[in-house]
């Protein structure tokens, strides 16, 4: 939870946009889930909590390193949002495979989306550019986790 006394107390000239995570696959684990809609069109969605756990090794470690100097990887956390529409379910059914969940005749969604808090994924993250071109890190794909 954030301390609102400690950020307003905080020197102005101190405050620093933080970096995006450097391009490249990171393993996650996956924590709650919450169900929600969106605020402009009201569609439904199921928003996954991911946190790191590592960098893979086609992450530069140097700039790693520079992120890390402002937040390390293992206290922050991402989120994966799913819109439930008709057209738009084949993609949580994709992640859901991806996690290793068991899909089969006559499981329901209902049944799988609470199976995958404690699962492993990992994911690939690119650079997307917001307004004012402002870099931001967002999953561009789900990957199973490959173990030795």
């Amino acid at each position: 939870m954030v301390d609102l006394n400690t950020l307003l107390t905080k020197e102005v000239d101190k405050a620093e946009r933080p970096k995006p995570i450097p391009v490249g696959t990171y393993s996650m684990l996956i924590g709650a889930h919450k169900f929600g809609e969106s605020s402009k069109k009201k569609t439904p969605f199921v928003e996954f909590e991911l946190s790191f756990i590592e960098a893979g090794a086609d992450v530069d470690r140097e700039a790693l390193a520079e992120v890390e100097a402002q937040k390390p990887l293992s206290e922050r956390q991402h989120s994966a949002t799913f819109y439930l529409t008709e057209n738009a379910m084949f993609m949580l059914k994709e992640f859901l495979e991806t996690v290793g969940l068991e899909i089969g005749a006559g499981r329901t969604f209902q049944d799988a989306i609470p199976e995958t808090r404690g699962q492993r994924v990992d994911a690939y993250f690119k650079h997307g550019f917001g307004d004012k071109g402002r870099a931001y890190a967002e999953v561009d794909e789900f990957k199973p986790v490959v173990t030795d």
